[in-house]
């Protein structure tokens, strides 16, 4: 665990210089208005709020406080649900990083239905573990049709997207966990 922990604290700070210095190279290039897009776009990925406890696990309760913390930024509501025990017997660094990849990919459609022109937007995160099994339920908007594969995972539509569904399929096919998308067109 304490490796683990390790191993992503280096792809964090990895991922913070490579960032540093595409902002260094901005400067040097005196691109004032992409300085500033750039900026605002990384202030918006730190967590600035604080830290809620929604399960025994820190990882955990950082990463849905983190999407906690954008999605009250952007005025959509979150509501979590969290039911996880103790000795929760999934890693709860993969946990954690498939629960940002999806919670990312909710709040990227929330945005998208907040350039449409939709209000009220919100997310439900559920997440329900009986001691045999766990049950994550997200809820989102989208008014735009998904393309699903052959496994039932939403294709991405665009070059460089689609890693939360491949984190998915990973964390599925390490843990023999099965999935299901349900697509319901409430907006209107």
């Amino acid at each position: 665990m304490l490796e683990k922990n390790k191993t992503m604290i280096k792809r964090f700070r990895q991922s913070f210089l490579a960032s540093y210095d595409r902002l260094l190279n901005m400067i040097d290039a005196q691109r004032g208005d992409e300085i500033k897009a750039f900026l605002e776009k990384q202030e918006q990925k730190l967590p600035s709020a604080v830290i809620l406890s929604y399960s025994d696990s820190p990882i955990i309760n950082t990463a849905i406080s983190i999407y906690n913390s954008r999605t009250k930024k952007l005025g959509i509501k979150f509501i979590p649900k969290i039911n996880l025990p103790a000795n929760f017997n999934t890693d709860e660094n993969d946990f954690s990083i498939l629960l940002s990849n999806l919670l990312e990919n909710a709040l990227q459609a929330c945005i998208k239905e907040q350039k449409k022109g939709y209000n009220n937007l919100e997310i439900s995160l559920k997440i329900q573990h009986n001691g045999q099994q766990c049950v994550i339920s997200i809820t989102n908007p989208c008014s735009t049709p998904i393309d699903l594969d052959e496994e039932g995972l939403p294709r991405a539509t665009r070059k460089g997207h689609g890693i939360g569904m491949v984190s998915l399929k990973m964390f599925l096919d390490n843990k023999k966990m099965l999935f299901s998308t349900t697509i319901a067109h409430f907006l209107s």
